[in-house]
């Protein structure tokens, strides 16, 4: 009920965090959020590439916060798709 398009977006921003404890605990809340929530799952791998695209096409030359957590993310997730349900 609580958890929807307006809650994720701005919890997928927050990996533009300084603070690594900050990025990690989100990592740790959103795959949690994914495991558990079967209609947020396209949402959140949306916003996951969204993060990857923002740092591939923008102008700067600056590393963005939070490339390598939204990336170990993916990769979960990604891990997750080849292990059979039991």
């Amino acid at each position: 009920k609580y958890l929807g398009k307006s809650f994720i977006i701005p919890l997928t921003e927050l990996f533009a965090s300084e603070d690594v404890r900050e990025r990690e605990y989100l990592k740790a809340i959103l795959h949690g959020i994914y495991a558990r929530n079967m209609r947020l799952r396209r949402l959140i791998r949306t916003q996951m590439s969204n993060c990857c695209f923002r740092v591939i096409y923008t102008e700067t030359d600056d590393i963005e916060n939070g490339v390598s957590e939204c990336l170990q993310l993916i990769c979960s997730i990604i891990q997750g798709l080849t292990t059979p349900i039991k």
